[in-house]
């Protein structure tokens, strides 16, 4: 037996590079409208409802009536990412990292897009007729805070991320309260964001794994899908 032929030992290495898992593509994206912006802003104009009058006398005058227009602007956002492999780098190398780092950097960039639609769901808006008014939404109604019995905190109350705080059943139905009462369009699908605390909250709830109450095994599968009229999408 020989104890030499350890100087012949070799190691295999591959020729392909492993992507760690990560989230890779965009999930918030498919529920925004995507417009097609040529300059540094844009705005979204807007026409809200009207209401007309009974008629109580014949040949009377018809009554004009202002329709309500709004606006909101959107802001362009200059995003980069990159990385550098010299020449002398690949013929040092078994692989070729090339095709690997831009995968990585496009999930990075679906990554971006998310980030910036989660924060603009809360944030500020820009309206008025040079659209240089910065209306908070929460005066302006656009949201709401609801505690975990369902209640809804008054308007301008804003709330911190020191504590996490469950989503319950109770604040699901407030909030298709809210929306029911806002006669949003029943042909728009209704989206909930959560991250997996409030899965793992919203799993452990006795009527969201019932089939008395939710058609879909959220039990089964591990996830929640729909309920309640809405779609959820895990952060």
């Amino acid at each position: 037996m020989s104890f030499e032929i350890t100087v012949a030992f070799t190691e295999q290495y591959r020729a392909a590079i492993l992507l760690l898992s990560q989230q890779k593509m965009s999930r918030l994206r498919m529920t925004c409208q995507e417009e097609s912006v040529v300059g540094r802003t844009f705005y979204g104009e807007r026409i809200g409802a009207t209401a007309g009058a009974d008629i109580e006398e014949r040949h009377g005058d018809t009554p004009l009536v202002s329709t309500p227009h709004s606006k909101r602007r959107g802001t362009m956002v200059d995003w980069d990412i990159a990385d550098l492999i010299d020449d002398m780098d690949k013929a040092k190398t078994l692989i070729d990292p090339t095709s690997t780092y831009l995968l990585n950097f496009r999930a990075a960039a679906n990554r971006r897009i998310d980030k910036h639609i989660y924060d603009a769901l809360g944030g500020i808006a820009a309206a008025g007729q040079s659209g240089g008014t910065i209306i908070n939404n929460y005066d302006a109604g656009e949201c709401r805070l609801i505690r975990s019995d369902g209640i809804v905190e008054a308007a301008g109350v804003d709330n911190t991320a020191a504590t996490q705080t469950a989503l319950t059943v109770a604040k699901l139905l407030t909030c298709k309260q809210l929306l029911d009462e806002g006669d949003i369009d029943p042909d728009r699908q209704r989206y909930v964001v959560y991250n997996p605390f409030n899965e793992n909250q919203l799993l452990n709830s006795t009527k969201v794994g019932s089939s008395d109450y939710n058609d879909v095994k959220a039990m089964v599968h591990g996830k929640m899908t729909t309920f309640l009229g809405f779609e959820y999408i895990k952060l």
